[in-house]
């Protein structure tokens, strides 16, 4: 595209993209001021309704729209011949031209935004314009004003498409952009098994009461620095198992009387206070029971018939680790308590301490060869031998389930007036 310039006339060659022959002339009508940008001569350009714009030599903003085809004619001849200088009475070369066009953008929130918040708009023009159009994309009512910057507040959550337009003269301009708006919950849960086997999925549900589009980051850690714990099934779900001997052990925070705590671990069953036998099992509860309380063990001197830690006594092997001077030789009653550190002194037994119960679960045969359809009175949680065929059985040494299965079922020619265990 060339322009060329005669006197005070102004006039663009507009070149035919396939033959690349000027084809029409642009001429332009308007001259403004100088040192404008290319923004801002177009947009001035649009908005006096002008088709093009571009620049004189001596920087000046031109305005200009296409002739007719047959207006075109007197001025073509100037787009085939290259003339050196300025021709005397007729147009002289200038350059640069471009299409005449008002450009704005719409800035709004990149995250989402909450209901009933006030949320910013702002539209970018570059010249003064008479007035802009509002559409909040919420069916509320169009708001015009002339300020660029404008606030709203949305009522239901939801994606809105926000329109801008720019009245420009008898012109006309817009631009879009879309918002998120959600709704905060009003509350939110999180819940998750208190208890989960080993190689179990985990199941985790977040619960909320009026929000939207949420999302969820989530991360596990062990409590207190620990990597794992192990539980039992038969055994306080709070329990822990030491896997020296697989005994359960649990701490009780709420103080008692050492004889009422010797209670409350009984009445779980197979319980006692805890009895710190090695130097192994005082540590695991140092490390991972007491959290740092002065607890209860199942020591104690007292003089009742058929307690059943009277037998330990208090000597040197009641505990891996006395204080200076204990055990402390008295008439009177007294228990044992174990420190924050592993260390053991003596109390009397009517003192309340926290105490550690000490649980001895019973085994469980489980996953035989053999199988019941039906409802199970226990869960599968650990593997042992296969279940073989007994004509005689001995009395069960704790609780087990037991189905009396016909012989078919499980082989070929039984033994007549044989019975066949099966362990589910």
């Amino acid at each position: 595209m060339e322009l060329y310039r005669a006197g005070a006339d102004y006039i663009a060659c507009l070149t035919d993209n396939t033959t690349g022959l000027a084809d029409s002339v642009v001429r332009f009508v308007y001259n403004l001021p100088q040192n404008w940008t290319k923004e801002i001569c177009s947009a001035h350009c649009y908005v006096e309704g002008q088709d093009y714009g571009g620049f004189s030599d001596d920087g000046h903003c031109l305005c200009g729209a296409a002739l007719e085809p047959n207006s075109s004619t007197d001025c073509l001849p100037f787009c085939t011949e290259l003339f050196p200088r300025p021709v005397c009475g007729g147009p002289s070369i200038v350059s640069d031209v471009f299409l005449a066009q008002l450009p704005i953008s719409l800035a709004g929130p990149r995250p989402p935004s909450s209901l009933y918040q006030a949320v910013a708009f702002s539209a970018s023009v570059p010249l003064a314009i008479s007035t802009l159009q509002w559409d909040f994309g919420d069916q509320t009512k169009l708001f015009n004003t002339t300020k660029a910057a404008v606030l709203h507040k949305y009522s239901l959550p939801g994606r809105y498409n926000v329109t801008a337009t720019a009245a420009a003269g008898s012109h006309f301009t817009s631009a879009q952009t879309e918002i998120e708006v959600v709704a905060p919950p009003a509350k939110i849960e999180l819940q998750c098994p208190p208890l989960v086997k080993t190689n179990e999925s985990l199941q985790l549900q977040i619960r909320n009461r009026g929000g939207t589009g949420l999302s969820a980051v989530y991360s596990i850690m062990a409590q207190d620095g620990e990597t794992e714990r192990e539980v039992h099934p038969m055994c306080p779900t709070d329990s822990v198992v030491f896997p020296g001997n697989r005994h359960c052990y649990q701490l009780v925070a709420e103080k008692a009387e050492w004889l009422e705590a010797q209670r409350h671990c009984q009445e779980f069953g197979n319980g006692d206070l805890a009895f710190v036998s090695s130097p192994e099992i005082q540590s695991f509860l140092v490390s991972q029971v007491t959290r740092s309380l002065d607890v209860w063990i199942g020591f104690n001197d007292l003089a009742r018939p058929g307690d059943p830690r009277q037998r330990e006594g208090f000597d040197l092997q009641s505990c891996q680790n006395w204080l200076p001077g204990e055990p402390h030789p008295s008439n009177a009653d007294h228990c044992v308590r174990m420190g924050p550190t592993g260390q053991c002194n003596t109390d009397l037994c009517m003192a309340k301490h926290s105490y550690v119960c000490e649980y001895k679960p019973q085994e469980i045969l489980l996953n035989t060869e053999y199988f019941f359809l039906g409802a199970l009175a226990f869960d599968v949680h650990a593997a042992v031998s296969n279940v073989t065929e007994k004509y005689h059985l001995s009395a069960p040494s704790g609780l087990v389930e037991v189905r009396n299965i016909s012989g078919p079922l499980l082989s070929a020619n039984p033994p007549r007036g044989s019975q066949q265990l099966c362990a589910m």
